[in-house]
């Protein structure tokens, strides 16, 4: 009697079944996962833009301002646009201006859309419309100086806080309180 090699049908189904069964139970701690790498890279992102704000106004003797986008206090998803701001208005008077080496003249150095995936940025109150970076790097904001951002995705475990200090340093914690 000769003995064949391989799995019968009944073990290829057993198999089939346990791996579905570990697969549903990792599902859920995976879109967890997916969902705090998603907060994380935004958070990051987020960052990214505000020291690209501050090394601008550095680099080029000119305040920086980053405007948010959404039109609603303190909700800075609605995207923003970051621009140079000669007159020191806060609001981004040459739209169409695209020649930064022009001066006096504000331009539009980037612009953000609105986020989307439902990630929310929202301020504490200090940068409830805008954010600016003097010459020398320091902040200014349209409620006072010092803030705390925080991006959140509604159902995840916890946020990420992008604190903003007044000498315009910033930097990435996780959160505090659940989204």
């Amino acid at each position: 009697m000769t003995r064949t090699k391989g799995f019968t049908l009944i073990e290829l189904m057993i198999t089939l079944a346990v791996a579905g069964i570990l697969a549903a139970i990792a599902a859920p701690s995976f879109t967890q996962m997916l969902r705090d790498h998603r907060i994380t890279t935004r958070a990051n992102d987020f960052l990214g833009e505000l020291q690209l704000a501050r090394s601008e106004a550095i680099r080029r003797g000119v305040q920086i301002t980053m405007l948010s986008d959404s039109g609603t206090a303190s909700v800075w998803d609605g995207g923003w646009t970051i621009f140079t701001d000669w007159d020191r208005d806060e609001i981004h008077d040459n739209v169409a201006n695209e020649n930064c080496a022009a001066e006096d003249l504000d331009c539009t150095i980037r612009t953000q859309p609105a986020l989307n995936n439902n990630i929310t940025i929202t301020s504490g109150g200090t940068f409830d419309n805008w954010i600016a970076f003097s010459p020398t790097g320091e902040i200014r904001g349209s409620g006072g100086t010092g803030d705390t951002f925080t991006v959140c995705i509604p159902g995840a475990n916890n946020g990420k806080d992008i604190t903003v200090n007044i000498s315009g340093s910033a930097r990435v914690t996780d959160g505090g309180a659940p989204c």
